[in-house]
């Protein structure tokens, strides 16, 4: 797509010597812009054979050897299997445009790239028609002006050369283009002032512990960074000056055997000048980097936190909301599965493009095809799988992104690409809008936790760690990962329906963690229910400094349903702990009949009362692992209405010394729960 001199944006087609023409198959494939078409361009055989004497043919057969330099030797020299080329329409984005009419403020502009299939259906045992959609080697040539070109105007969302050393001058150009012009990103960049490194919001109750907070000496009180220039730990007063120019590493450790750690016997010989040698080579391409740009200090988590010192965890882990909100700017190394592998393009250089210059225009061949409906480029990745990572990047205000093709630049306002020319004119990807909004707020709750129970943990024990930034970055009170403002919202929390397999959650080990806390399962966590409104019936309480304390009242409460709670009216006998939370709802004792999983399905069962009513109350499918015994008694409990006809009902083990627990949520019709026959009864529920 290019601008002519007049403003009008038009479709134009490359061809052989640099001219425009009709004929041309650049012609062919934009005839209709919005249609994925795919334009037979013959047999491989004859492709291959007139690459001596045809520029583009030339590019798309080198575009596959850069693939795989080896496939070319398994080929026939007959091989009947088509090449096609078409229109790659997948890196999207929003530009203003000179065209618009003035009631559209925004335009999504598409960057098309020349993608090359390969079709299989000639190959001899592969008739079926299915197989004609099967594609090998999905690969995109870019086109971008020449440096001969004739003209010296930078036309605006070109291809520009990928260099296998990094670009640092484009970099930089990056960060002062975000400093000078971004007024979002500098609104939006210290969510937290540097005072809050030193002193952020009292941590959650429980955190670390069931008891509170945690003590902390005065070692404990300082802030580390690695200081590249003397290649060694610096520690620091928090507050002081140096945290508002460093920059944060955002990595996956790996085998942790593979990583090097700060810990209390090599705390001493790694604070020494020059201490940190032989060190993984994603910290040493960071530091690298962090040179590069001009910068002295880098906060890497693994050599920033004393790991062997549970108090120094303690304190420094619920920071990670400051300390990312605070970084110049965030290094994420998405290049890899581990520590070692490095920032393609800093210590060690990335493939080769393959370029053709014709006429005033030069293709590029050999970059991976950037898939927006995967979400973004990082969709792929290891780094985008984990969960310690996910906050790094929801807290990280602007991010310098390593893949192992190239490096991205996302900030509040912007993302960027090394391949393409997006900031010369006002454009940008919209990866960002695709994954959904990053907004550290207790309405977006929901959105964050779904996304971030979707990623993977080595251990059980970091589900609250690796999560306690972004709680630390929302506003107000968390109780067990869950916020106090909407508490009986969020407690409603259930199994992603549309996760593969409807994966059902299993219980994770987590030592004190309460069962009705999502934080105590592993699995895909969805607070949506299908986007009916959730209306929370139940006031919550906990049990707090030998009393009780409110944790949630809905706006709107019903005697049928709740009530007030108070120490004097709970039975002696059941000692109360502070993960228990405590109140009154509607209840019925239900027995279970698992029909023989009618249907085929695990997880369905039949509710019945206990009296001689033969008609069931209901079928329903638990979100849980929990394995349901055929005729025995549970609990049930409304805790909340689902949309305009069913209700929220908890499926509660049956008390053991007063104490239930939460087994899995299920949906009922409102009618069907009338004929449960429930009453009011106070539950204790850990």
């Amino acid at each position: 797509m290019w601008e002519d001199d007049d403003g009008t944006w038009r479709h134009r087609h490359w061809m052989r010597d640099g001219k425009w023409s009709k004929n041309s198959v650049f012609a062919d494939l934009s005839a209709h812009r919005t249609v994925f078409r795919n334009l037979d361009h013959g047999s491989l055989e004859s492709v291959i054979s007139r690459s001596a004497v045809c520029l583009f043919c030339r590019l798309l057969v080198e575009s596959l050897k850069l693939h795989d330099n080896n496939i070319f030797s398994s080929w026939s020299s007959h091989d009947r299997r088509v090449l096609y080329i078409f229109l790659n329409c997948s890196i999207a984005g929003i530009a203003f445009k000179k065209w618009q009419e003035p009631r559209h403020s925004q335009h999504r502009f598409e960057l098309n790239r020349l993608g090359i299939r390969i079709d299989r259906a000639n190959v001899p045992g592969m008739s079926s028609i299915d197989e004609s959609f099967q594609f090998d080697f999905p690969h995109s040539i870019r086109v971008g002006q020449s440096p001969q070109s004739s003209t010296s105007k930078v036309i605006a969302y070109t291809a520009r050369p990928r260099p296998q050393r990094c670009d640092i001058p484009l970099f930089k150009s990056w960060i002062q283009l975000c400093d000078e012009t971004h007024r979002e990103c500098h609104s939006q960049t210290k969510t937290a002032d540097t005072s809050e490194i030193s002193s952020p919001k009292q941590l959650r109750q429980p955190y670390h512990s069931i008891t509170g907070s945690v003590k902390r000496s005065d070692e404990q009180s300082v802030m580390r960074l690695i200081d590249v220039h003397s290649s060694c730990i610096s520690t620091f007063p928090t507050g002081d000056a140096v945290f508002k120019s460093y920059i944060a590493l955002s990595y996956v450790w790996g085998d942790s055997q593979d990583n090097i750690a700060l810990k209390s016997v090599n705390y001493s010989s790694l604070s020494t000048p020059n201490g940190l040698i032989n060190i993984p080579k994603t910290i040493s391409d960071a530091m690298k980097l962090v040179s590069l740009l001009g910068k002295r200090y880098l906060w890497v988590d693994s050599l920033c936190i004393i790991q062997d010192n549970p108090e120094d965890k303690a304190y420094q882990i619920p920071r990670m909301a400051a300390i990312y909100a605070n970084a110049f700017l965030t290094v994420v190394a998405a290049a890899g599965d581990g520590v070692k592998a490095g920032l393609p393009g800093i210590s060690s250089e990335r493939p080769a493009e393959i370029t053709v210059d014709v006429g005033d225009f030069r293709a590029f061949g050999g970059s991976p095809t950037l898939d927006l409906s995967k979400g973004s480029p990082l969709a792929s990745t290891t780094w985008s799988s984990r969960g310690w990572t996910f906050q790094e990047n929801v807290l990280s205000p602007r991010c310098l992104i390593f893949t192992a093709s190239q490096v991205y630049w996302t900030c509040k306002s912007k993302q960027w690409l090394e391949d393409n020319d997006l900031e010369s004119q006002d454009g940008s990807l919209i990866w960002s809008k695709i994954e959904g909004t990053q907004e550290l707020t207790v309405s977006n709750f929901g959105n964050l936790l779904e996304r971030y129970t979707a990623k993977t943990l080595t251990y059980d024990s970091d589900i609250l760690d690796a999560f306690a930034g972004v709680l630390d970055a929302i506003p107000g009170d968390f109780f067990w990962g869950i916020p106090k403002e909407a508490f009986g919202r969020y407690l409603c929390w259930s199994n992603q329906k549309s996760w593969p397999s409807r994966q059902l959650l299993t219980r994770r080990t987590l030592p004190g963690a309460p069962s009705w806390s999502w934080a105590s399962w592993k699995g895909p966590i969805s607070m949506n229910h299908d986007g009916d409104v959730t209306t929370p019936v139940v006031i919550y309480y906990r049990f707090c400094d030998k009393d009780l304390k409110h944790i949630y009242c809905p706006s709107k409460t019903e005697k049928t349903l709740t009530g007030k709670c108070e120490l004097s009216r709970i039975p002696t006998e059941i000692a109360l702990e502070e993960n228990h939370i405590i109140f009154w709802a509607s209840c019925s004792r239900l027995q279970a009949k698992t029909d023989g999983h009618i249907d085929g399905y695990a997880g369905y069962f039949s509710l019945y009362p206990t009296t001689k009513d033969p008609h069931s109350v209901g079928r329903v499918r638990a979100d849980t692992d929990f394995q349901v015994e055929d005729g025995a008694l549970y609990d049930f409990t409304v805790i909340a209405r689902h949309g305009h006809h069913d209700v929220f009902v908890l499926m509660l083990s049956l008390p053991v010394n007063g104490v239930s627990r939460r087994e899995c949520l299920l949906t009922l019709n409102k009618q069907s729960w009338k004929r449960a026959m429930p009453e009011l009864k106070l539950i204790v529920l850990e």
